[in-house]
């Protein structure tokens, strides 16, 4: 059994980069934890009042297996505003309370400014057990750290040094595809039509080609940015 921790800017952001694994995950037995940095989703259109978005949230995380989410209210699309030490200070926070030995977090390229701010925060966290001065916390806890996909924002990353999202790890999801899908409808308005990269159908058109590229039925790709083999 391992303790697993997804970090995303925003709600939704867990499910559409790592819905499937996640749900894998909680299949085998894994704890499964999620931190949210902004919990209130102000930039988006159409949004719905804040009580029934964290009920969408917790649906969400129900189907897929998440067993408890710790949410922040950083500023959405604004978290460039904020001092990096307190992000990085609120995913330390989740680092102790949930003892990961896996973390997902985003991709440095996003388009997405928050995307980010988290990614840099979180490799500035993760260190937290190297210093080896908090009890529970072993300087080797964290064992892996993945990068995962945004779609609508991953891909909009410009064709410039250091952006690409180049995966070097694929997760079978084929079981578990339905469940992210179902997951990602709790979200009102996240979804959107056909050919937009949140539509169901492209969904599970970008699971099936990531598959492809690892001989898989349907599979989400991450990069290890670290790894600890014991």
């Amino acid at each position: 059994m391992k303790k697993v921790l997804v970090i995303g800017a925003h709600p939704d952001d867990e499910i559409l980069g790592v819905g499937g694994t996640i749900a894998k995950h909680a299949a085998q037995g894994d704890e499964v934890y999620a931190c949210l940095l902004c919990e209130h989703v102000t930039a988006r259109k159409n949004k719905p009042e804040h009580s029934r978005f964290l009920e969408q949230v917790h649906a969400a995380k129900n189907i897929v297996g998440i067993r408890e989410i710790l949410f922040y209210d950083f500023p959405n699309i604004a978290m460039h505003t904020v001092p990096i030490l307190k992000v990085v200070q609120a995913i330390e926070e989740a680092i102790v309370r949930f003892k990961p030995e896996v973390v997902y977090t985003h991709h440095h390229g996003d388009v997405n400014d928050d995307h980010q701010v988290v990614f840099r925060a979180t490799m500035a966290a993760i260190r937290l057990p190297e210093r080896g001065n908090i009890p529970g916390l072993p300087r080797n806890m964290i064992q892996g750290v993945l990068c995962y996909e945004t779609p609508s924002s991953t891909e909009w990353a410009p064709p410039l040094y250091g952006n690409a999202f180049l995966p070097n790890i694929y997760v079978n999801i084929r079981d578990f595809l339905d469940k992210k899908l179902s997951a990602l409808e709790c979200y009102e308005n996240v979804m959107k039509p056909y050919p937009h990269p949140r539509s169901v159908e492209a969904i599970k058109a970008k699971a099936k080609s990531t598959g492809v590229q690892a001989g898989l039925e349907a599979a989400e790709a991450f990069m290890l940015i670290r790894g600890l083999h014991l």
